[in-house]
């Protein structure tokens, strides 16, 4: 039966269109002024699979994973028809992102009521920190990440749908098309090798705890006695269906490893030593907070200080109050919420294993736990707050939609031209770009993250490529910063072997490096030098051709 689309409801899908019509003119405006290298990389290789016409380019390296069922795939076709390398990372950005959002709607759908998905939506979209705008909307990866974790939940639910249908149903659930059944099958399969391929982060967060919540769910299901599940062949089938496409794309991930190469960062998780453990901790809990932006303003009595209370309270709410709650009143919720919050609460333990005891610092790798926050706070209020569908309202009009909503219009009005260093990472500097430009120079040599983006910033009119780095004190900066020392040794990360050859380019090149480290350069690159340059910090020393071939 549908919902009456009543005032709330027509109130919810406006916030929603709004918070959208925000994100898309954060990312058009923001996009070039945060572009980093790390950013540029989904955009290079896109770049290299149109010239090579092969998914995995034989000369590509790449980083932890490979890059399969990604960003760059989106990208693609926006290059092929644009020519447009910026251009086309934000269209792939904007697609993912409704992407992204549709499919957190269906599977709110399968947890809460219409409106209580358009509400989840509305705070799903929210960028409440910058961690999540760089990794949802800029860099976008986790966008990417957390999108297969949906997909691979709203497959679970459709393809094991005899566990959640309701007794009286289930007769109907049996004369479903076995051809539909089949289907999903091979596609929930499918998805799960293919992501085993690109690496092991999704098997841990999102397929074992999918494994787990359902075996939960049969286990403590009164119909699902061990007899009775061992005379349910075809659940039994399905079970195993999906455990032997888990074993296969750890399996081919291995064999891509043995026989591809070009992964320059170990798979593994490697446990962390116990004198450490304090210190992870201590990571873990500013990850928790850096993701809700509470700590991000700098005065108390101003707009983005009073917005930090307010995240700091619904960090404790949603973070914490929220799912220890739902574990406690477990068996009050309905099946596939109670199948939502083990899965949650599984890929919970498996983060803060990877984070705590193996080490994982970056506060990225909580972001999957917030998502599942966020939708676990969907499941509470429509739970809690059945008999009182006024005071639910005036909690979501009052405090969690204008947090959300005011986040939105923070990020779209937000003065992007002003920044030079985002979430962590040096940003193209235009001026430079410029600089570079009137000097004629088509191809350089700089660290990681001075490279690449200055190729997609200028749309490959000025091409520079990472080389071996190294990080020293900078007086200047008054921190640890990469310079080059040997601009004739390649960093094999995230690029091209193809990018290094004379038939790429054979004219003259330069080397961008930090002028204050000029006189630690190898002498035998100044003496062949053509000139130097300087631009602020930067020392741009010319040769007249390419110094690696």
């Amino acid at each position: 039966m549908r919902e009456k689309k009543d005032a709330v409801w027509w109130l919810l899908a406006t916030g929603l269109v709004l918070g959208t019509v925000f994100i898309v003119i954060a990312v058009f405006r923001g996009t070039l002024y945060t572009l980093h290298s790390d950013d540029a990389a989904a955009v290079l290789l896109a770049r290299e699979q149109l010239v090579s016409g092969q998914l995995l380019p034989k000369d590509w390296s790449y980083a932890y994973e490979y890059w399969i069922l990604t960003l760059n795939l989106l990208i693609l076709p926006f290059l092929k028809m644009t020519g447009q390398m910026l251009l086309s990372r934000e269209l792939a950005v904007v697609l993912q992102f409704l992407l992204f959002e549709t499919a957190g709607y269906f599977l709110l759908k399968k947890l809460v009521s219409a409106k209580g998905a358009l509400f989840g939506c509305i705070l799903l979209i929210a960028p409440l920190s910058f961690l999540q705008m760089e990794h949802f909307y800029f860099q976008a990866t986790y966008a990417t990440f957390i999108l297969w974790g949906f997909v691979i939940l709203l497959l679970a639910f459709s393809f094991f749908q005899e566990i959640f249908a309701q007794k009286e149903k289930q007769d109907t659930d049996r004369k479903r098309s076995l051809q539909k059944e089949i289907f999903l099958g091979v596609v929930l399969c499918a998805l799960i090798i293919v992501l085993g391929c690109g690496g092991t982060r999704i098997l841990g967060t999102v397929l074992l705890p999918v494994a787990g919540s359902m075996a939960y769910i049969v286990w403590e299901d009164e119909e699902y006695s061990l007899v009775g599940i061992l005379k349910k062949r075809r659940l039994l089938v399905k079970a195993g269906f999906v455990c032997a496409a888990m074993l296969l794309g750890i399996l081919a991930g291995n064999w891509l490893i043995a026989t591809v190469g070009r992964l320059n960062g170990g798979q593994e998780m490697l446990i962390g030593k116990a004198e450490d453990f304090t210190d992870h901790l201590s990571d873990f809990v500013n990850a928790f907070f850096e993701t809700y932006g509470c700590f991000e303003a700098e005065e108390l009595m101003s707009a983005s200080g009073i917005l930090g209370v307010f995240k700091l309270v619904l960090a404790l709410f949603e973070g914490i109050f929220v799912p220890v709650s739902l574990l406690v009143h477990l068996k009050e919720l309905k099946k596939e919420q109670r199948f939502f919050v083990i899965y949650a609460a599984l890929s919970f333990v498996v983060i803060f294993y990877m984070m705590v005891v193996c080490g994982l610092k970056n506060s990225y790798y909580f972001l999957p736990v917030y998502v599942n926050g966020v939708l676990q706070t969907c499941i509470f209020l429509e739970h809690f707050w059945r008999g009182f569908q006024k005071q639910l309202q005036l909690l979501a009009a009052g405090f969690l939609l204008p947090i959300a909503l005011f986040s939105c219009i923070i990020y779209a009005k937000y003065n992007y031209a002003s920044v030079d260093y985002w979430a962590g990472f040096n940003t193209v500097d235009l001026g430079l770009l410029e600089f570079l430009q009137k000097e004629g120079l088509e191809y350089g040599y700089a660290d990681f993250f001075n490279a690449g983006c200055y190729t997609v910033a200028s749309n490959g009119a000025v091409e520079i490529v990472s080389v071996n780095e190294e990080y020293r004190f900078s007086d200047v900066e008054e921190k640890y910063v990469a310079i080059v020392r040997n601009p004739g040794s390649v960093r094999h990360w995230l690029n091209s072997d193809r990018w290094y050859r004379e038939s790429y380019y054979a004219g003259e090149s330069f080397v961008l490096t930090k002028a204050e480290f000029l006189d630690e350069l190898d002498a035998s690159y100044l003496e062949n030098a053509d000139r130097i340059l300087t631009y602020n910090e930067y020392s741009i020393i010319v040769f007249p051709n390419i110094l690696i071939r």
